[in-house]
């Protein structure tokens, strides 16, 4: 009964300093005034939706905290302003699609994840053909068995929904 109580009132306690504690947002700024990451603070920690950007101001990351983890999708870019990765997380590991962009903003690798553990891949390679057309080579990796999905398609007919 001792030990009911007590797990009772730290978890009481626990739940009390949480409500108590106010969201508050944040900017923080690089040497030349530009914003470095903007968001949202809960007990020190970060929480909500938060931002992070190239020192010239270019977006670099955005996504939601949930608990102060890594929660939802969260995008990553590059200096051009051209997205590079999103990848989804729950409780501060990725779970879910994991999904790696060509710089002209088309998908080069997706992955699965589930709690951290790679499940599946599908990887898009550049190839070109003897006329210097470009063609992508699907390729996608189940259980560690790769699978060679789509050698040569026309570029204007990509289908991006391929899954295997």
């Amino acid at each position: 009964m001792k030990f009911q109580v007590t797990i009772f009132l730290f978890c009481l306690l626990s739940v009390s300093q949480t409500v108590g504690q106010e969201m508050k947002y944040v900017k923080y700024t690089f040497e030349n005034g530009n914003v470095s990451s903007e968001g949202y603070m809960l007990g020190g920690k970060p929480e909500a939706y938060w931002k992070t950007f190239y020192d010239d101001g270019t977006l670099k990351s955005e996504g939601n905290r949930l608990k102060h983890e890594l929660d939802s999708v969260w995008k990553f870019y590059a200096q051009t302003g051209i997205i590079t990765q999103s990848i989804s997380y729950k409780a501060g590991k990725k779970n879910g699609l994991r999904k790696t962009y060509f710089e002209d903003g088309i998908i080069q690798k997706e992955e699965e994840f589930e709690n951290e553990v790679l499940d599946r891949r599908l990887e898009i390679t550049p190839e070109y053909t003897e006329h210097w057309d470009i063609v992508r080579r699907i390729t996608g990796t189940v259980f560690n068995k790769t699978y060679d999905i789509w050698s040569a398609y026309q570029e204007q007919s990509f289908c991006h929904n391929v899954h295997i």
